[in-house]
């Protein structure tokens, strides 16, 4: 099974950022795993609050 890192989930965040109009408001639905629960994720999340 391959592996997805925080470093590749923040990559996909910074497309869907770039990629969708600063006014649409994004919504996500994540499972449990614990990439999105790293540090680095929740920083990035942090400083793009939208």
């Amino acid at each position: 099974m391959q592996r997805h890192r925080n470093s590749e989930f923040i990559r996909f965040l910074n497309a869907v950022e770039a990629t969708v109009p600063p006014e649409k408001a994004i919504h996500a639905i994540l499972d449990n795993v614990a990439t999105h629960k790293h540090p680095k994720v929740h920083a990035w999340l942090a400083r793009h609050p939208r």
